[in-house]
């Protein structure tokens, strides 16, 4: 009765075997030709364009290996195509959100420059305010005192009178002043009020703007954003273009047969999130992956790795 179970085992092992071998081929037959195949127009990428990434992310491991491992060909075995679905949906829906931050971000400098620039303005009309109110108050004190003595003495003499007269109406006029300054600094006062809650309301929805893309998009991304099959590279989202060559250097690094590795900034790692995408490089681990697979090693070596490669992905899969 077991006989059955145990032919469909070897069936399963079979087949997982020769979709084992078909994704990683004989390990890094170098070489890999590829080609550009089908690009959804949502993309907005040309071909020209797509090759030109591809060929950046290819130089990344040529150049640090000193080797020839990728070659463009119209009829290249790896097709390399850009299929649109809901991860690009979000990955554009991101990119909105994040437009607006920047954009809030910009009012945000601009209204905090508005507001500096007020309140400078306030504070020297308001010293001034202080200054000319103080000299008004003693001379007006001091024309009222001069005031009082002649008129307790009979009254001033007619080139006396003259001078006060002249000195009343420029304290008249130095008030007018001063009361014209002093709507001046109210004005300010308002206008900083209201600049001053509409920094409030902007900075309350850009840190709502932040919350929402921190919980939505400020996760780290399983490589998901593409994949190798064998025969294609599939590229299904990115957020920019130094993004797009760290995952089709990573899948590129898949097509030489190679696996992940565990270093959180390394190309080959299975999270996206924390390498860099300025400046992309190889670390010692996808460095050490790379030999171990393209390497100068005995078929023996590359043959035991492919298989402890293999039955990891077995156990993943079928839960041996």
């Amino acid at each position: 009765m077991r006989t059955p179970y145990a032919v469909l085992f070897l069936v399963v092992l079979l087949v997982a075997g020769v979709y084992w071998y078909t994704l990683v081929g004989a390990a890094c037959q170098a070489p890999v030709s590829y080609r550009i195949g089908t690009i959804d127009d949502r993309f907005a990428l040309s071909p020209d364009e797509v090759r030109s990434v591809v060929n950046e992310a290819a130089s990344i491991w040529e150049n640090a290996t000193d080797r020839n491992l990728f070659t463009y060909d119209d009829d290249g075995d790896v097709a390399i195509n850009f299929v649109y679905d809901d991860r690009q949906q979000s990955a554009d829906a991101a990119g909105e959100l994040q437009g607006e931050l920047n954009e809030t971000e910009a009012l945000n400098d601009e209204l905090e420059k508005q507001y500096a620039a007020l309140v400078a303005s306030y504070e020297a009309k308001k010293e001034s305010f202080a200054q000319r109110r103080n000299t008004y108050e003693q001379d007006l004190a001091a024309y009222n005192a001069t005031v009082n003595s002649y008129n307790q003495n009979g009254g001033a003499p007619e080139e006396v009178y003259e001078e006060l007269e002249e000195t009343r109406l420029r304290l008249d006029r130095e008030r007018q002043t001063i009361n014209d300054l002093a709507d001046e600094l109210n004005d300010l006062s308002s206008k900083i009020n209201e600049l001053g809650e509409q920094g409030n309301e902007v900075i309350a929805e850009y840190n709502e703007n932040v919350n929402r893309y921190n919980q939505q998009y400020g996760h780290s991304e399983e490589f998901t954003q593409g994949d190798y099959q064998g025969d294609s590279i599939n590229i299904y989202t990115f957020k920019s273009r130094e993004e797009l060559e760290l995952v089709l250097a990573h899948e590129l690094g898949h097509a030489l047969a190679l696996d992940h590795v565990d270093n959180d900034k390394a190309i080959m790692y299975y999270l996206m999130g924390d390498q860099p995408t300025e400046h992309i490089s190889l670390t010692d681990e996808d460095l050490a992956e790379f030999a171990a697979m393209c390497g100068e090693v005995t078929p023996t070596e590359r043959w035991s790795r492919m298989r402890a490669s293999f039955m990891t992905w077995l156990n993943e899969h079928f839960a041996l």
